[in-house]
């Protein structure tokens, strides 16, 4: 089994590109630094139909965040799903989601200068 997490250059294409949607569209993530809470649709699109592709679209454009997606050499299996989180403005139920309190910690631990 050789896997590793996917290059950057292939989370825009294919597969990963695919999973990088649907995570999307339903406010989970994998990125060390999510980039969905950059963009100026995030607080509201994932509750407003009419707003989600265009948030989307938005967000797959950006890898910045370094996506932790691994997949084996092929990338035909996506494993290792213990890194994924859920942004407080998801469409899930609330007893997934992480609270706002918690993803502004995790930003101010992260990167001090960001609160």
């Amino acid at each position: 089994n050789f896997s590793g997490i996917v290059p950057s250059p292939l989370l825009t294409v294919g597969r990963a590109k695919d999973v990088r949607r649907l995570l999307i569209k339903y406010g989970v993530s994998s990125e060390f630094e999510p980039r969905a809470v950059y963009h100026t649709a995030a607080a509201t699109a994932l509750s407003a139909e009419e707003n989600v592709e265009e948030y989307v679209e938005d967000c797959l454009a950006d890898v910045s965040g370094q996506w932790n997606l691994q997949a084996d050499a092929a990338l035909t299996h996506f494993m290792d799903f213990s890194d994924y989180y859920v942004l407080p403005e998801s469409c899930l139920p609330s007893w997934w989601k992480m609270s706002e309190r918690a993803l502004g910690d995790a930003f101010a631990l992260e990167r001090p200068g960001f609160t």
